[in-house]
């Protein structure tokens, strides 16, 4: 389950912040050096200046003050959550690989554990929720864009 600014944290944001990529943050710092960097990152792209459309690493809901910032957004920021099953997101972890080390063992099983930990922060934290499962990424947005009353 991810949101949309609730997937991943532009990888751009956490290189700016970080000084180095995804992958050699985790090399170097570990998972919590990761971690650590996409809520400095969520810090920094809930103060730009809009427009603007983040998507934010869903683990950083994890930890209460990684989470602070969304629980009290800017009133110009809406939190979508891009609600996906299961079977939606394993099959996007599949065809689009990253370097994800907390995903061990079976795929689906993992997605289950953490989604199990996590819906309740997203359902608490989305001003809106869009179901994604068997849409693509135009109709989404075409979605969004109409509860938010722009289109």
């Amino acid at each position: 389950a991810a949101f949309a600014a609730i997937g991943t944290i532009t990888p751009r944001l956490v290189e700016e912040f970080a000084g180095a990529t995804k992958a050699s943050l985790v090399q170097a710092q570990g998972v919590a050096g990761l971690r650590a960097a996409e809520a400095q990152a969520l810090r920094l792209a809930i103060r730009r200046p809009g427009p603007l459309v983040a998507g934010v690493a869903a683990g950083v809901v994890l930890d209460p003050d990684d989470a602070a910032p969304l629980e009290h957004p800017p009133d110009d920021v809406a939190l979508v959550w891009l609600r996906a099953g299961i079977d939606t997101l394993a099959e996007r972890i599949r065809r689009e690989p990253a370097d994800r080390p907390w995903l061990t063992g079976d795929l689906e099983e993992s997605l289950r554990e953490m989604a199990s930990v996590r819906e309740r922060a997203f359902a608490e934290l989305a001003h809106i929720v869009v179901d994604v499962d068997g849409i693509d990424p135009q109709r989404a947005a075409a979605e969004i864009t109409r509860r938010l009353g722009l289109g």
